[in-house]
């Protein structure tokens, strides 16, 4: 039975979906996973005892047949001894190899009860902690607000790798299929997100990943995200069609006023639209993809 307990990444995302839409279910899931740690537990503590009993009952059983061969022959050997003198030492000697190897025994039993002791007490506090994790996985999402996350530790991404993007220590997913591709609805998942922002899109029938970075939290006047100067901001591909990453491309921006943007309206190097994506290039120095035009997405995720 395995007795380590471990909560991936996607676990603790369905445990943060759950706890947004279904709460009975939430409740149950997290006491599965309770329920789950103490039978590891409760097993492997009695497996331990239950082989700590058996090495005893063998040593004790193994020590009464010693100590009954020794009654048995106690008197046949005093009689030898009255005949034989050599006999004495015949004895002496089956009697100090008895007791050695019962030494032995006892200290085998010994070094096993305190090896088993050990293992025991690293398997306990494996499960404490384990245990101690999960609790505060629950105490956390007890108060979760998931309108005020705003960061998360670890990359969690269908589009993207660590390979990609290295330098991202923080991340958020969307979920367009829920929600819808409209610019309102970007725009309420991306304003105020907490600067820098990073999108990246998968294009559809093709390996090419596309995205942008801003420095700054998006805003949502009604033409133009933001109008902050931002000489970071860049626009990227990741890797052509063919998923080349030596064809990797960026570009950064010629006029800083309306580099980052997602609207229905003005002009654009990179815009998310329906089920669409538009790119052009225009105020940055390069353009991202092999033509301008409307290309199909199957996702895109803003970290």
């Amino acid at each position: 039975m395995n007795t380590e307990l471990e909560i991936t990444n996607r676990e603790l995302s369905d445990l943060q979906n759950l706890y947004s839409s279904d709460t009975e279910k939430y409740k149950k899931r997290i006491n599965e996973l309770l329920k789950q740690l103490d039978d590891a537990r409760k097993y492997e503590s009695t497996t331990k005892i239950d082989e700590q009993l058996n090495m005893l009952s063998e040593f004790n059983e193994l020590k009464s047949r010693y100590e009954q061969i020794i009654i048995e022959h106690e008197a046949s050997i005093s009689k030898l001894n009255e005949e034989h003198a050599d006999v004495i030492a015949v004895k002496d000697n089956l009697i100090r190899c008895l007791q050695r190897e019962k030494e032995d025994l006892s200290n085998q039993f010994t070094d096993f009860k305190k090896e088993a002791q050990n293992t025991l007490d690293t398997v306990q506090q494996h499960l404490l902690n384990t245990r101690e994790e999960i609790v505060s996985i629950v105490n956390e999402n007890n108060n979760l607000n998931v309108s005020n996350v705003k960061r998360s530790q670890q990359i969690d991404s269908i589009i993207i790798s660590v390979s990609h993007l290295p330098q991202i220590s923080d991340w958020i997913k969307g979920n367009p299929d829920d929600d819808g591709y409209a610019p309102g609805t970007f725009h309420r998942w991306c304003d105020d997100y907490g600067a820098p922002t990073l999108i990246v899109i998968k294009l559809t029938d093709s390996c090419q990943i596309i995205g942008g970075y801003n420095c700054f939290s998006w805003k949502s006047p009604l033409i133009f995200a933001t109008t902050q100067h931002d000489e970071h901001a860049f626009i990227f591909s990741l890797c052509d069609k063919d998923g080349n990453r030596e064809k990797a491309k960026i570009a950064r921006p010629k006029r800083i006023k309306k580099n980052h943007y997602n609207s229905k309206k003005g002009s654009f190097d990179l815009q998310l639209q329906n089920r669409l994506c538009y790119c052009k290039q225009r105020d940055y120095d390069d353009s991202i993809t092999d033509h301008s035009g409307l290309f199909e997405f199957d996702d895109f995720e803003i970290f």
